[in-house]
C-alpha cells in the first residue's frame, strides 16, 4: 500500500507528499506535482492509504489535529476576498489559489464534497456553486456573498467591487476564525532579495511548443489566447488565458523548459497548473483531463 508524508518545508502549509527519486536524487512530490528536495522537507506524519482520496479518511485523529494547527496559521485568512463559503454563510478566506490546501487540512473534506454539500467556492471576480444541479445558494450565503462584493447570487455570479477589510482592525462578522480566537494573517513566503524582471514573450515560447505539440494540449493550443507574464501577489507567477481556461505556473518559463516533463493538474473549474516533471512527456491528471474534455469545441478560425 502506498505510503503519504506529510511533509514540512519551514516555510508554507505541510503537504502530503509521495516520495520520489529521480537521477539527482529523491524529492516529495504532492498531489499537484509541486516538488520539494528532499533534504528540504521534513516528515511529520506518514499514513498508508489506497490513493489519495483514502487518505483524509485513514488519517488518525492526532495528524488531522495537526493539519488543522497548521492550517489555522498558514492557510486561513480571515481578512481574504478569497476562499470556501459554507451553506450556513460562513465564510472561510484563504490566499490565493490555496482553496484546495484549506478543504483538505482545515476542513477535512475533498473539493468534490464540500461542492456537493452546498459550499461555494469564492475567486476573485467569480464564484463556483455545485455541479449538483438544483442545489441553490441559501440565503445566508447570499448575505455573505453580497458583503464580499457580489450582487447577483447565482453562480458564476460577477463581482461589483474588490475590497479587502482593514487588516487593522478585527476580521469582518461572517469570517471563521479558528478555535483559539486569535486570527493571524497567514505567514508570507520570504520576499525575494532582488526584484526579478519580468520574463518577455519570446521566453514563453518554449513552453507553449511543448504543451501544443502534446496530444492533450494541441486542441486548446490551437486557440486564441493571450499571455499574463507577470500575476502579481499570488503563487502563479504567469498564466496563459483562453477563451474557456486559464493554464499558469509557480515555476519560471526557464525551469519548465530544462524540466525533464511537464505534468498538468486541475486547481478549478477552469484552470488548470503546469509543473516541472521529472519524467519525459507532457502528463495529466485526470480531474485536468475531465477539464479538458469538458471543454467547448473551438469554433472555426476566420478565412483569410
Amino acid at each position: 500500500m502506498p505510503e503519504y508524508f506529510l511533509v514540512d518545508d519551514g516555510v508554507r502549509m505541510p503537504r502530503w507528499c509521495e516520495l520520489g527519486h529521480a537521477e539527482g536524487g529523491p524529492f516529495w512530490i504532492d498531489f499537484k506535482a509541486r516538488r520539494t528536495p528532499y533534504d528540504e522537507g521534513r516528515p511529520l506524519a506518514v499514513v498508508e492509504a489506497e490513493n489519495p482520496a483514502a487518505l483524509l479518511r485513514r488519517r488518525p485523529p492526532e495528524i488531522a489535529a495537526l493539519e488543522r494547527e497548521h492550517a489555522s496559521r498558514l492557510l486561513l485568512d480571515p481578512w481574504s476576498d478569497q476562499g470556501w463559503l459554507s451553506p450556513e454563510g460562513r465564510f472561510y478566506g484563504c490566499a490565493f489559489f490555496a482553496h484546495d490546501d484549506l478543504a483538505h487540512a482545515l476542513l477535512g473534506k475533498h473539493v468534490g464534497e464540500l461542492e456537493d454539500a452546498g459550499w461555494i467556492r469564492v475567486h476573485a471576480d467569480s464564484f463556483r456553486s455545485s455541479l449538483v444541479y438544483g442545489r441553490g445558494t441559501s440565503a445566508r450565503q447570499a448575505d455573505t456573498l453580497a458583503a464580499l462584493g457580489f450582487p447577483d447570487a447565482h453562480a458564476p455570479g460577477g463581482r461589483r467591487s474588490r475590497h479587502e477589510p482593514d487588516r487593522d482592525r478585527p476580521p469582518p462578522r461572517y469570517a471563521y476564525r479558528s478555535a483559539a480566537g486569535e486570527a493571524v494573517p497567514p505567514r508570507a513566503l520570504p520576499a525575494p532579495e532582488a526584484a526579478e524582471a519580468v520574463p518577455g514573450e519570446e521566453s514563453f515560447g518554449p513552453v507553449a511548443s511543448r504543451l501544443a505539440e502534446s496530444d492533450l494540449f494541441a486542441t486548446l493550443f490551437s486557440q486564441e489566447r493571450s499571455l499574463v507574464a507577470d500575476i502579481g501577489p499570488g503563487r502563479w507567477l504567469w498564466m496563459f488565458t483562453f477563451p474557456d481556461v486559464s493554464i499558469g505556473s509557480e515555476n519560471t518559463p526557464a525551469d519548465l523548459a530544462a524540466a525533464a516533463g511537464l505534468h498538468v493538474h486541475a486547481v478549478a473549474f477552469d484552470q488548470l497548473e503546469v509543473s516541472a516533471w521529472p519524467y519525459e512527456g507532457v502528463h495529466a491528471s485526470d480531474a485536468a483531463r475531465r477539464l479538458l474534455a469538458a471543454l467547448p469545441s473551438p469554433a472555426p478560425r476566420p478565412g483569410p
